[in-house]
């Protein structure tokens, strides 16, 4: 896995070959994302061809009981701590992280699966640093 994809063979097809080769269980959700799913967390990714960033997402849920600028304060606290991860509010019952990785001129598989193994990393963060108890 050494080889350098070119930016113009970046798709979803190739990103999920290349999980496969590391034993990443995948699969395909309602909207075209590829799933990927390792240690109780599910990772959604996507290609963006023409701005050339592959898109890692991961979404928890956010309890409807939980005061709106709890949720706000919760994703910013997140965003000010842990900058590699970009975490935000899209709806009152949902926090999402997302991190945009840029292929323009190639990209080396092994820093993919390296980019997917961070945000594996990273997808507990909410759950630890969650102290005024939002997600649901």
């Amino acid at each position: 896995m050494s080889e350098l994809i070119q930016d113009n063979e970046v798709n979803i097809d190739r990103l999920e070959s290349i999980f496969k080769s590391e034993y990443y269980n995948t699969g395909h959700d309602i909207d075209g994302y590829l799933t990927v799913f390792a240690e109780g967390a599910q990772i959604f990714v996507s290609v963006d061809s023409d701005r050339k960033f592959i898109g890692f997402t991961a979404v928890w849920r956010l309890k409807e009981s939980a005061k709106e600028i709890d949720k706000l304060r919760f994703a910013n606290q997140l965003n000010s701590s842990y900058v590699f991860l970009r975490y935000f509010v899209p709806a009152p019952n949902l926090l999402r992280a997302d991190y945009d990785l840029p292929f323009e001129g190639g990209i080396m598989p092994h820093f993919i699966v390296r980019m997917l193994r961070l945000f594996f990393r990273l997808y507990s963060v909410p759950l630890l640093e969650d102290k005024v108890g939002v997600l649901g």
